[in-house]
């Protein structure tokens, strides 16, 4: 663009000068609404992609990390559970039990109570009793094992079977209730997805050692029987 300039004998003075400033000023406006007008450029573009690709990877990174610790911290949680559950039946058995041995022989077990020829390592099964006492009564009378009052708790049995390839194990259990052990339980599982090692019997204390899949780390649980205890606090009582 540009001024076009009276001559200064046809104006008054300053008059030209002060078309050319206003010209100047219309031909900046020009350029710079010109220049808005075209948008942004390639380089610009492609700076503003990268950084919402940043932006929206960062959102994804942060989404699955949540997501993992949320499903190890329910994972463990409910590991935590089955672990606390299986402890504290396991324990119940073995206190109030007459007494308490580990059987390796599954031709001493009942048919529907017996770890099969898939066991883990044959695994042995822990065996509680509960005989009647010098009173003639059964210490697990209304037990919630057995079905009626007049079908006391004579024994309950644990072992672990593998369910799969991968060395997966169930621990499973069954109770025998009545005076005649010919009446037995079906098997009900307790844990699932565990391996456990060799248990030791050490002066009436029974250890077990319980590994979760995918860990190195045993949980292990000691149970002692409250007769034994009795006996070894008094030494007069025959035991």
């Amino acid at each position: 663009m540009f001024a076009l300039c009276l001559p200064c004998s046809l104006a008054r003075p300053g008059f030209c000068c002060q078309i050319k400033l206003v010209s100047f000023v219309l031909e900046v406006g020009w350029r710079c609404a010109l220049k808005r007008n075209l948008g942004f450029t390639l380089v610009e573009l492609m700076v503003a992609l990268v950084i919402g690709l940043l932006v929206v990877a960062g959102a994804i990174q942060l989404f699955v990390m949540t997501k993992r610790t949320f499903n190890e911290m329910e994972g463990l949680s409910t590991r935590q559970e089955s672990l606390r559950y299986v402890s504290d039946v396991v324990s119940a058995d073995i206190r109030t039990a007459s007494s308490v041995s580990l059987l390796s022989d599954p031709a001493l077990l009942p048919v529907n109570c017996n770890p099969g020829d898939d066991s883990a390592g044959g695994s042995e099964v822990l065996e509680m009793r509960y005989d009647q006492g010098a009173d003639d009564r059964y210490s697990r009378v209304n037990d919630p094992y057995c079905a009626t009052p007049d079908m006391p708790l004579r024994r309950v049995r644990y072992f672990l079977n593998e369910v799969d390839d991968d060395g997966r194990g169930v621990v499973r259990g069954c109770y025998t209730c009545g005076e005649s052990e010919e009446e037995k339980s079906p098997v009900m599982t307790l844990l699932t997805g565990v391996n456990i090692g060799a248990g030791v019997i050490v002066n009436g204390v029974y250890q077990v050692f319980i590994r979760l899949d995918g860990e190195s780390d045993e949980f292990s649980f000691m149970s002692v029987r409250r007769e034994k205890v009795v006996c070894e606090l008094s030494p007069d009582i025959d035991c």
